[in-house]
């Protein structure tokens, strides 16, 4: 049978009751170091996926100008001519009775919100044409490393 105290001893029966009590609960330190580690943990993940985003976008960004790259060849083919500078990639979106909705659709922003830049007659070709990045300025590395038509083929075999 379990002893009780005496009950004049009211205050030790309550004191023990709170240490037992307190025991089943975390103290401030158990909490911070928990808290620490699972911002840690957030931390390192955040950081994994921002690079399989970064890399995603730099892969749509390598198809959609292979596809741009093919409607100007197509554009080459039924009219013998590439858009000019002043036309640009807007004149391949024009619909035409043997393309009612016009040879590219949608918009003409790389993944990043940015309009993709197409020069002709090219420095690197017979046009070029390439997205700037995630800054939006020419050159860069890594994720703001430019994506571009001319290294298309070499991408691909990498």
């Amino acid at each position: 049978m379990k002893k009780t105290p005496p009950m004049g001893s009211r205050g030790r029966r309550a004191s023990l009751e709170w240490r037992e009590s307190a025991r089943r609960g975390f103290t401030l330190v158990e909490l911070m170091v928990v808290l620490v580690i699972l911002g840690l943990l957030a931390s390192v993940v955040t950081v994994s996926v921002n690079d399989y985003l970064v890399t995603g976008k730099q892969t749509t960004a390598r198809s959609e100008i292979a596809q741009i790259t093919s409607a100007l060849e197509l554009y080459f083919t039924e009219h013998g001519r590439y858009p000019s500078n002043d036309e640009g990639l807007a004149l391949l979106q024009q619909r035409t009775p043997q393309h009612p909705q016009g040879i590219l659709q949608g918009d003409l922003l790389d993944p990043w919100g940015h309009e993709y830049v197409y020069i002709y007659p090219g420095l690197h070709g017979t046009f070029d044409l390439f997205s700037q990045g995630a800054d939006g300025a020419e050159g860069g590395d890594g994720g703001n490393a430019d994506i571009v038509s001319w290294e298309l083929d070499r991408a691909a075999a990498n």
